[in-house]
């Protein structure tokens, strides 16, 4: 459970994986989720629909295709040849701290121009905090991150077809749920 001193409710939300989902993308987004990182698999979001909860990771923008070239030429469902070039969601991940210095970065990060969307606890010792930057041109995109890493993030989330924690999903290391820690206030 996460202290709630920060300035937003941080109780864990009885929420459906499912609602999350259709809070965060539109009816025909394509989303990759995956149950272990090698079997990231993308479809469209109805075809995820009453599943969602068995996954552990999601690319949390939705992708352009349902496959794409990865950098070796091959077929891949999740690679940057169909990742998207513009992001909804950046996800900053902090692996270091307690989790109320966590919250304080977080929250530190969260403007009118970088909205916090949620928070979702790994199931184990990090928080991933997803800001809405659709605002934000990609040069700002870049310099907001920047700002994420020199707080301490996780440098490698700017890839644009990795995969994160999946809000509500579960954690197959220790059978924990990834829960989600603030309201989601993004619709799109």
């Amino acid at each position: 459970m996460l202290h709630g001193r920060h300035g937003f409710d941080c109780n864990p939300l009885k929420i459906d994986p499912a609602e999350v989902l259709d809070k965060l993308y539109p009816e025909d987004a394509l989303l990759c989720l995956a149950t272990i990182k090698t079997d990231a698999r993308t479809a469209p979001r109805e075809h995820w629909r009453g599943k969602e909860a068995n996954f552990q990771f999601i690319v949390p923008n939705p992708m352009t295709a349902l496959t794409g070239l990865n950098q070796d030429g091959e077929v891949s469902h999740r690679c940057h040849g169909n990742a998207t070039t513009h992001r909804l969601y950046q996800i900053v991940e902090f692996d270091h701290g307690t989790v109320d210095e966590q919250i304080t970065i977080v929250t530190n990060l969260n403007s009118m121009f970088t909205p916090l969307t949620m928070v979702v606890n790994s199931g184990g010792k990090s928080l991933h905090g997803w800001f809405d930057v659709r605002q934000l041109d990609d040069a700002q995109q870049r310099e907001f991150f920047a700002k994420a890493c020199r707080c301490g993030a996780d440098n490698t989330l700017w890839d644009q077809c990795k995969l994160v924690r999946m809000p509500g999903g579960l954690r197959r290391s220790n059978s924990q749920r990834q829960s989600i820690s603030i309201s989601i206030h993004a619709t799109m």
